[in-house]
């Protein structure tokens, strides 16, 4: 009996280290990193013309939100939740100066329009500006977007990074507190409940959305 409860331990310790051997994974920039320039166009205007998403700040706060290859997971419901939950919370936050919006990143701007104007009722509303990026499923170079990731949170101030979030499994419950802690770090306030964040309407579909406040 007592071999058989070495064993186990032995077993859960190794269990343990290769567990914290997990190298870190990256996404965007990091931690006190320069926002570099980000080229986009509007997520469901055909005619709008390309701008720097960086430059539009203007050093204000920021949070900015990518969603990874949505045209290849279209019933991405964890991302489209998780992006809609801060985009509510951001909405309410403008009086701070806080600027924000959703980043879909595709290979083809047309189609990933198309697909946004079609599941529209799903996503982020309170005038979440939605925008597609102009270079690609990667995103532009100098960004360094994980593609294989679902999602990448970035929080700015003075065009310098404050906090990352690079997301594989999004997941409202666990990210958005953590995350929104982080954007009160930087804008003041109180981190809000989900039930404040008017979670419990959202999930993922546009039909839950009937009747619910916009």
């Amino acid at each position: 009996m007592a071999r058989h409860v070495e064993t186990m331990i032995v077993m859960l310790l190794i269990a343990k280290c290769t567990f914290a051997q997990e190298p870190p994974v990256y996404s965007g920039p990091q931690v006190g990193e320069k926002l570099p320039t980000l080229e986009l166009v509007d997520g469901l205007d055909r005619e709008s013309q390309e701008f720097d998403w960086t430059a539009k700040t203007d050093g204000k706060p920021s949070l900015l939100i990518f969603i990874h290859d949505l045209l290849a997971n279209k019933s991405d419901e964890p991302s489209l939740g998780l992006s809609y939950v801060l985009s509510h919370y951001a909405a309410e936050r403008r009086d701070a100066g806080l600027t924000y919006g959703v980043v879909y990143l595709a290979d083809d701007v047309s189609e990933m329009r198309a697909f946004l104007t079609k599941i529209q009722r799903a996503l982020p509303k309170k005038g979440t500006p939605l925008m597609i990026s102009t270079d690609g499923l990667e995103g532009p170079g100098a960004w360094g977007l994980n593609r294989n990731l679902r999602m990448t949170v970035v929080i700015s101030q003075e065009n310098q990074v404050t906090a990352n979030f690079a997301l594989q499994q999004p997941s409202v419950e666990f990210d958005a507190p953590r995350i929104l802690a982080k954007l009160i770090e930087t804008i003041g306030g109180k981190v809000p409940t989900l039930a404040e964040l008017d979670f419990p309407y959202y999930i993922g579909r546009p039909d839950t959305m009937k009747g619910k406040p916009q």
